[in-house]
């Protein structure tokens, strides 16, 4: 079971990643997002996590050890030290950058989403959400 009914946003960030095959680069953010009022926080909230309707999710893998994953691993890190979330933020970016070289991925804001409060099979925990977005409807 998965529950956002008390899930906050802790932190958020907007970094661009393009195409490489294209060579688009990656822009980073400068900062963190400052989000005032919680209208806006529930707003984004809702944008993020509404089209997750089912109960399936995904855990990250690698054939010979999920620490091999950087994904897994910047995500670890954010985990271990939330002063460390810009950093590893970009590094995802950077990483998504690296592995989009499908001619149909397109440039688009990538958001790294820190998200309290979120519970998975009873239990009470913290996520990390990665979004990428092509258009702007």
């Amino acid at each position: 079971m998965i529950d956002f009914s008390n899930a906050v946003i802790e932190n958020i960030i907007v970094h661009k990643v393009g195409n490489k095959t294209r060579e688009e680069g990656v822009v980073f953010s400068n900062n963190i997002l400052e989000l005032q009022g919680d209208m806006l926080k529930d707003l984004l909230l809702k944008f993020f996590l509404s089209p997750f309707k089912s109960e399936d999710f995904f855990s990250f893998y690698h054939e010979t050890d999920v620490n091999l994953n950087e994904t897994y691993l910047y995500s670890s890190k954010i985990f271990q030290n939330e002063i460390d979330f810009f950093e590893q933020s970009k590094n995802i970016a950077y990483y998504l950058y690296e592995q989009s070289a499908h001619p149909k991925i397109n440039t688009g804001e990538f958001y790294v989403v820190s998200i309290k409060n979120c519970v998975i099979d009873d239990e009470l925990v913290d996520a990390i959400g990665l979004f990428k977005t092509e258009n702007k409807d």
